[in-house]
């Protein structure tokens, strides 16, 4: 709420290039707050993000929250919390198509698409600014997350493709360092985009070449060209012979489960056994879970897997591993 609004100053930063749309946001403020406070508050664009305390974030399709906020640490760490609420977060789209609407993040505080007509984005606006008049202050220290899904669902095959893409590496050059078809990639971007909510080719384009984006997939590739020379491991594709396949099955299933741990440990301390869902490492492989269970049997009598564990209505996908 704003009791004393005499001599008010209101910092706006707006992530785009568009000077015309940055100009029309300082104008519907201050149409806002002349029709409210009687032009009392002063609205000012900034050029650093920290000073603002409106920003206006310009989204790519398909990019979401989660692509430029540490999830994890929101949850984790008060202070990283804290100083992301205490701002009001605005993103725009460049049309309503282009966002999931039933995506909530609490860290957004407003969504809108460019095509809007000047009256819902005024009213939009006014919510932003006044909603805490008619329903009360958020609680900063309980956000709800319960309303998102997580990152998108992408296998690890997956987000090393969007990696060397990233990297500008045309399809033959991804082929040959992934050992597999460039049909495969062709399958691996469209699933992409199922993923993502993306259905244009250029769409999806403008949101891999989004920085946050890129960055983050672009560390995939460093991390796995990282672990790559560490344990002196290829991922590769066996095109002869049954009995090849299964041992070239069974060494990415240890890749995969290896590369799996390597994240946990990063994340946080663990006990002396790491328990991995059947599910997630398939996922990592990019093979189905039927496969990955029978797999994973194999591999437990040879004393890969060393027991199995059923949890509740998971039926047999729980594995624990030492390697």
């Amino acid at each position: 709420m704003m009791d004393d609004t005499r001599g008010t100053y209101l910092p706006v930063y707006v992530a785009t290039e568009n000077n015309y749309f940055s100009q029309g946001v300082v104008f519907l403020l201050e149409e806002l707050f002349e029709d409210e406070f009687s032009g009392n508050i002063t609205v000012s664009l900034v050029k650093k993000l920290q000073e603002a305390d409106l920003i206006v974030q310009v989204q790519s399709p398909g990019e979401k929250a989660f692509d430029w906020v540490d999830c994890q640490q929101f949850r984790a760490h008060n202070d990283y919390k804290f100083k992301l609420l205490k701002k009001k977060w605005l993103s725009v789209y460049p049309r309503s198509e282009h966002y999931d609407k039933n995506f909530h993040c609490p860290v957004v505080s407003s969504v809108l698409a460019m095509r809007n007509s000047v009256a819902t984005i005024r009213r939009k606006l006014f919510m932003l600014f006044f909603a805490d008049l008619m329903c009360g202050p958020p609680d900063l220290r309980k956000p709800n997350c319960n309303k998102c899904p997580g990152p998108y669902q992408l296998t690890w095959r997956e987000q090393l493709m969007l990696g060397y893409l990233s990297q500008g590496l045309g399809h033959d050059e991804i082929s040959r360092k992934m050992g597999c078809s460039i049909k495969a990639l062709s399958g691996y971007r469209r699933s992409i985009m199922r993923k993502v909510n993306i259905t244009r080719y250029s769409d999806f384009v403008s949101w891999l070449g989004t920085k946050s984006v890129s960055d983050k997939y672009a560390e995939v590739v460093n991390n796995h060209e990282r672990d790559a020379d560490e344990d002196q491991l290829i991922w590769k594709t066996t095109l002869s012979g049954d009995m090849e396949r299964q041992l070239d099955d069974k060494e990415r299933a240890l890749q995969s489960i290896k590369r799996l741990t390597k994240k946990r440990l990063r994340k946080s301390e663990l006990d002396d056994e790491v328990w991995l869902t059947t599910r997630e490492i398939a996922n990592e492989m990019d093979i189905s879970i039927y496969s990955m269970r029978y797999l994973l049997c194999q591999m437990e009598s040879n004393g890969k897997v060393i027991s199995i564990k059923t949890g509740k209505g998971r039926s047999h996908t729980l594995r624990g591993f030492v390697e």
